[in-house]
């Protein structure tokens, strides 16, 4: 009954902001598209917005010491893409679209700054964290990236393995989904009307 009313109030035109989380290679876009596609078929307007796309169009590279803050330089660059995620979700809130940021949301201060941005909107909110607990179906994802750089894989697998260790877990009460990538399940999600919606995103 309460995902219901959820759908109805989306469809009325109230979106709401869905914040994909995770770590490199472990589905936050695959899982962003899987979303966005249920989301149309219940007429629901959507829209991602990548921070993938955003480092390419600002020329930043992904190196060992971008997910780290002491680092200056890099956490600028990195504030920076989640700074014009946020400029370009505006707009599309406004207008009634679902928005759906894609990005690792690592760590507590970058999702803190999109639930501000929630809550000056007026806006529901989840956050929908991808798992992939297998490191081997890790290094294969990143390989797929890559089929023709095996120097990349290593690097890019390196930088996961540093990001993991450089972020904050999720411990805000805040409406969460955990999703399981290589299984396809949903591990656990909070008890309210969004979860509830859009989890049945994951369903068959």
């Amino acid at each position: 009954m309460e995902s219901q009313k959820q759908n109805k109030k989306i469809s009325q035109g109230k979106g709401i902001i869905i914040i994909m989380s995770g770590y490199t290679a472990t589905g936050k876009s695959q899982t962003a598209q899987q979303i966005a596609e249920f989301l149309r078929k219940n007429s629901i307007k959507s829209q991602i917005i990548s921070s993938d796309v955003l480092r390419r169009q600002f020329n930043h590279r992904i190196t060992a010491d971008y997910f780290n803050d002491n680092n200056k330089e890099c956490a600028g660059k990195r504030d920076h893409v989640y700074c014009e995620m946020l400029n370009a979700a505006r707009p599309l809130f406004d207008f009634g679209y679902t928005v759906i940021l894609d990005a690792g949301h690592n760590k507590r201060h970058m999702r803190e700054r999109i639930y501000d941005f929630a809550k000056e909107c007026g806006a529901d909110f989840i956050v929908v964290n991808t798992v992939c607990p297998d490191e081997e179906e890790i290094r294969k994802r990143i390989g797929v990236r890559n089929p023709e750089n095996p120097n990349q894989v290593a690097n890019l697998f390196e930088i996961y393995l540093l990001s993991r260790g450089l972020s904050d877990p999720i411990i805000e009460d805040v409406p969460l989904i955990i999703f399981d990538t290589k299984d396809a399940r949903v591990v656990s999600k909070s008890d309210d009307s969004s979860a509830e919606f859009i989890s049945r995103a994951f369903r068959g």
